[in-house]
């Protein structure tokens, strides 16, 4: 598995903490989003079935659904800042203990 995509989302997200332009909140969705949905794949690729790895699955959902750029969901700027320093976690996790090879079915 790349770990690039959560890389550049964390980095991403800390930058967020600063006062941005609302551009750049517009593209950070894209880009959170992206990730989330790239995590979605990888976990439901991924055979093991373990609590931890279902969790992490609907998070990743929940995640990419809040983040959603299409529809997006109207939060304010505190509520935003809660979000972002709890993604982040999330983020570390999915870069660090997701398998680095998705084994073939057959």
């Amino acid at each position: 598995m790349n770990k690039l995509p959560f890389i550049i989302s964390i980095i991403a997200l800390l930058i967020a903490f600063g006062d941005m332009p609302y551009a750049y909140y517009q593209l950070l969705r894209f880009l959170i989003c992206g990730t989330f949905a790239y995590a979605v794949i990888m976990l439901f690729k991924n055979d093991k079935a373990s609590f931890f790895y279902q969790s992490l699955l609907w998070t990743s959902v929940a995640l990419a659904v809040i983040y959603n750029p299409i529809t997006p969901i109207r939060f304010s700027r505190d509520t935003w800042t809660i979000i972002n320093l709890l993604t982040i976690p999330v983020l570390v996790l999915c870069s660090v203990k997701m398998p680095p090879k998705i084994p073939q079915k057959q």
